[in-house]
C-alpha cells in the first residue's frame, strides 16, 4: 500500500530536514510547495521571491479554497506512480 506523508509548518522548523530523512530512510519522494508555487509564478510572470510566493499561495488558497495544492500534489503523485513525464501544472 502506498502512503502519503504531509509535512506542514512555519519557516525554519525542520520540514526540509525531515523530508530528506524520510527520503533517505524509506525512499519517499519529496514534493515541495515552493517549487509548485515557483512554477505557477513563472507561468503568471510574477516574482518568485519568498514573500511573493507566500502571497501567491495565500491568493491561490482564497481563489481555489485550498484546492490548488491538492491538485498539484495529486498530479505529481500520479506522475510518480505512472512514470509519466513531469508536465507543468497550470493554475
Amino acid at each position: 500500500m502506498r502512503q502519503v506523508v504531509l509535512i506542514s509548518g512555519h519557516i525554519c522548523t525542520g520540514k526540509s530536514d525531515l523530508a530528506r530523512r524520510l527520503k533517505e530512510e524509506f525512499g519517499f519522494h519529496r514534493v515541495r510547495t515552493s517549487d509548485i508555487l515557483r512554477e505557477i509564478a513563472d507561468q503568471r510572470r510574477l516574482p518568485n521571491d519568498r514573500a511573493s510566493l507566500q502571497e501567491l499561495g495565500d491568493t491561490l488558497d482564497i481563489e481555489t479554497n485550498h484546492r490548488w495544492l491538492f491538485e498539484a500534489v495529486t498530479t505529481q503523485a500520479s506522475t510518480l506512480i505512472n512514470g509519466q513525464s513531469n508536465d507543468r501544472t497550470n493554475f
